[in-house]
């Protein structure tokens, strides 16, 4: 706490508001610097609900009440007025000063304080809540004014100290504040804030139209509204192009990145002529020199235009060099630089791989993806290194990298994925699901990733049959792996089948989802279920039922064998399930679960249809439907057979009586020629409508 009849050098102030999460680290940083400097700490609360306020007051040298009206000059302002040092400076409650307060203490007890009026603090603006090093993007932001020029905030948001023509500027190159408002927990949030950000500024717009630092704050702002983005980047471009008068021109070159990355990212058609115009007006602006050129490469990216993806790629990173080395690199103060990164970088070395490989030149493209240092990028780069990676499949080398960097991604927590983790395994499932080229980079992958891998690129059925055996837990990840198993037409191994109802009935949604063959699937696997398991009974049980409720659009004669595979499965599965008294006991069927309940009463349907009790047939469809309305199209379907006269023998399982019918009907068939006359008329007798499905196709009688 200051002296009370200390004048003290430097005050600090903020503006609070519910901030409990995150408040108290940031008073923390603050107290090497007040037991350095003589400062005090003043905190104006805009109405939290939470603890912040005791938080605060454990702190600060003053903490007061300033009720929020929707402008941060405001608050900023009052704060200000409650101060008494020679200068001033501001903080937010979501960062933290680092460690390092060398350069401002030498600053505040030296000699430069007196030839500066305003100060510049480096604001590291992090992409990630874990404020990964390498992933944020940093900003020279207006922090500190000497208390004597009087100088007060303006502007409702994003608010900063008055310009004044006569200010003395001293830029702190190595004190940072690291600041995670913009590194969300969720999507949610990041709305809201962005919302509330560009509801207050859209204010402001209409007031100053032709300002272009308002447009840029609005670009940015609009993040999560791709209309309302478009819109303020055409806004922004004709403005600075229109020739006409522009305020705070100082904004124009990053107004101008902004536009283009919009339009390059949104694809719009104006990217080109865009990117163009900005690179002759602003030749000289950093913004252009590392933004515009990451736009550019792109572009070219989208148009696979290969040889200017590397050259604008090349240029990109020898810019990044050159800033890097820059001992003035005050532009930042204006804005910060939109694709410098980590993760940026990455991209670009991706896009660079790529069209390297679309060159035929794979030596160079491999240098592009190999050996990266993984911390400090994005999930979303890692989903595209690992698409990527594909490109390299059959270079022993790649299958050694993929394997380093899964290793690299393990969390450090053991009961929680890293969020790095978890984008390589979604990423790699989807490549697996859509059994995209190249993923045989992956077969060196420990458990079931790296089997599916290597299942998929394999040719020999006997080897991928033994590669199913070597899967010893089917509950990590099993759905591409089963999916690519039943495509192959490969039986599974019992061992998947051991897994939980919950478990298996998930995995057949997800087979729902994925495949446009889910119905031949279905029917592939009754064939697999006889005499097997009373698991794998249930499971083709499961997938044929779905399969009935869910494909409304198929081949008559695909859903003629689902619906004889379903009396089929359902026979054999209600009697090894249940006691063979409760299935003959009509008044206990009500015990069991609807779908049961419904292949009850349809198993004795088609049992009255068998001996030709249409009447009844019908009747008990009827009670089925009640029993399980799911089944609707099903039975809508074979009640509209009966109706045709087409009589579900074109359903029901072929007896031995019926198929020695067949036989007779084609050997009188065969005796004529396909042309003659007396052919249809044998079409349309009684016997023939019996037996027609036996003959017409002859793939029916591998459900007997």
């Amino acid at each position: 706490m200051m002296n009370e009849r200390t004048k003290p050098m430097l005050s600090i102030g903020m503006i609070v508001k519910n901030e409990q999460d995150k408040l108290e680290k940031c008073l923390q940083a603050l107290q090497p610097l007040r037991d350095a400097v003589a400062c005090e700490l003043v905190i104006a609360d805009t109405g939290s609900t939470d603890n912040t306020r005791a938080i605060a007051e454990k702190y600060a040298d003053l903490v007061f009440d300033f009720p929020w009206v929707n402008d941060f000059s405001a608050a900023r302002n009052a704060v200000m007025d409650r101060c008494n040092g020679v200068w001033y400076l501001t903080v937010d409650a979501d960062e933290y000063l680092d460690p390092d307060i060398t350069e401002l203490v030498a600053f505040l007890n030296g000699k430069d304080v007196e030839k500066a009026d305003i100060g510049y603090v480096i604001q590291r603006n992090y992409n990630t809540a874990e404020m990964v090093s390498g992933d944020y993007n940093d900003f020279f932001a207006c922090r500190m004014v000497r208390m004597a020029t009087g100088r007060r905030y303006a502007g409702t948001i994003h608010e900063t100290f008055a310009s004044s023509k006569d200010r003395t500027p001293h830029f702190f190159r190595h004190l940072v504040f690291h600041h995670d408002g913009y590194a969300w927990k969720n999507e949610a949030d990041a709305q809201s804030k962005m919302q509330r950000n560009l509801t207050l500024l859209e204010k402001e717009l209409e007031q100053h139209p032709n300002n272009a630092r308002i447009l840029l704050e609005c670009i940015e702002s609009s993040n999560f509204q791709p209309e309302k983005r478009n819109i303020y980047a055409h806004k922004a471009m004709n403005l600075l192009q229109s020739g006409g008068n522009v305020d705070e021109p100082i904004f124009a070159a990053p107004l101008a990145r902004d536009a283009c990355l919009v339009a390059v990212e949104e694809r719009l058609p104006e990217a080109d002529f865009w990117l163009s115009w900005t690179k002759k007006q602003f030749a000289d602006s950093v913004f252009t020199h590392i933004d515009v050129t990451y736009a550019l490469a792109l572009l070219a990216h989208h148009e696979q235009r290969y040889d200017a993806v590397i050259q604008a790629a090349e240029r990109y990173f020898a810019e990044i060099a050159r800033f890097a080395k820059s001992s003035d690199q005050r532009e930042l103060a204006i804005s910060s630089l939109q694709r410098m990164t980590i993760s940026n970088q990455r991209i670009m070395q991706l896009i660079s791989a790529e069209a390297y490989v679309k060159l035929g030149q794979k030596e160079n493209a491999w240098r592009q993806v190999s050996n990266w240092d993984i911390h400090g990028i994005s999930a979303e780069v890692i989903s595209d290194w690992v698409r990527v990676m594909t490109l390299f499949s059959g270079l022993p080398e790649a299958e050694i990298e993929v394997l380093r960097v899964f290793q690299a991604t393990a969390s450090e927590d053991a009961e929680t994925e890293s969020k790095l983790r978890h984008a390589y395994v979604s990423a790699l499932l989807n490549l697996l699901w859509n059994e995209r080229n190249g993923v045989g980079v992956y077969r060196r992958l420990p458990g079931i990733l790296g089997i599916c891998a290597a299942f998929l690129v394999e040719t020999d059925s006997a080897v991928r049959a033994a590669l199913l055996e070597y899967v010893t837990d089917w509950s990590e990840y099993p759905v591409p792996l089963a999916q690519a198993a039943i495509r192959a037409q490969i039986p599974l191994p019992n061992r998947f089948f051991q897994q939980p109802a919950e478990k298996l009935h998930d995995i057949i949604i997800l087979l729902l989802q994925q495949s446009s063959h889910f119905a031949e699937q279905a029917i592939w696997q009754t064939k697999q279920a006889a005499d097997k398991s009373l698991s794998e009974l249930w499971f083709a049980f499961e997938m044929v039922s779905i399969a009935l409720q869910t494909q409304k659009e198929m081949d008559a004669s695909i859903y003629k064998k689902l619906i004889s595979c379903f009396r089929q499965l359902a026979d054999r599965y209600l009697h090894q399930w249940y006691n063979s008294d409760l299935l003959k006991d009509e008044t206990k069927i009500h015990l069991l679960p609807n779908l049961h309940r419904f292949a009850w009463y349809f198993l004795r349907s088609q049992e009255r249809l068998d001996q030709r009790d249409v009447s009844g047939c019908i009747r008990d469809l009827r009670i089925a439907l009640e029993q399980g309305p799911n089944m609707k199209d099903m039975v809508v379907f074979l009640l509209d057979c009966i109706e045709k006269g087409d009589y579900p023998t074109a359903i029901a399982v072929a007896s031995p009586e019926l198929l020695e019918l067949s036989d007779k009907v084609k050997a009188i068939l065969s005796a004529y020629a396909p042309d003659d006359p007396m052919v249809q008329e044998i079409k349309q007798s009684e016997v023939y409508r019996k037996v027609s499905y036996l003959i017409e196709d002859s793939d029916s009688q591998w459900i007997l």
